[in-house]
């Protein structure tokens, strides 16, 4: 029986862990999924992402951004930034990933979730899926992760040993 994969991508962690691991780079997601199914068929990849709803040219960039991950096949779950004493924070995308990965699991529609993310918020989250009998994937770069997170991996892929496989082409100006 061939596996039937979902990804769910952190974004804000992915990005933080990108910048780190690829300064000046961006990650072409094309590539990183099919780097995370490694052969196997993907069912469903979701984004999860935050923007910034007071800076006008940060949003169309952001907006800009997501459209082009639904071009290429990722459903794509956006929250606003909330102002929090002058710092915008991300509230809801975590929770929002969780749930899908937690609802798709128990109405089987997956036999392997791959989680992009370090976040040790998702532990509860992986530690159901596979007490449900799914198995877990996570993918991250390695100095990224929560250790008790990798711990609960049944397969750990560290992203930046995949660095030059995963990194877009930059585009060239005419």
């Amino acid at each position: 029986m061939d596996e039937r994969i979902m990804v769910f991508i952190d974004g804000s962690n992915l990005y933080m862990g990108a910048r780190r691991a690829l300064p000046g780079a961006a990650i072409d997601f094309i590539k990183l999924r099919e780097w995370l199914a490694r052969g196997r068929k993907v069912i469903r990849s979701y984004y999860y992402g935050s923007y910034n709803p007071e800076d006008d040219v940060v949003r169309s960039r952001q907006e800009r951004f997501f459209e082009t991950l639904e071009r290429v096949g990722f459903t794509v779950a956006v929250t606003a930034l909330r102002n929090r004493n002058g710092k915008f924070v991300e509230k809801g995308a975590d929770v929002a990933l969780a749930i899908d990965m937690v609802s798709h699991g128990l109405r089987n529609t997956y036999d392997v979730a791959i989680l992009v993310s370090g976040d040790d918020d998702f532990l509860k989250a992986v530690e159901e899926m596979k007490r449900a009998g799914k198995i877990v994937e996570i993918a991250s770069f390695g100095e990224d992760i929560g250790r008790r997170l990798r711990n609960s991996a049944d397969v750990f892929l560290d992203m930046s040993g995949a660095v030059p496989e995963l990194v877009r082409e930059p585009s060239r100006k005419t």
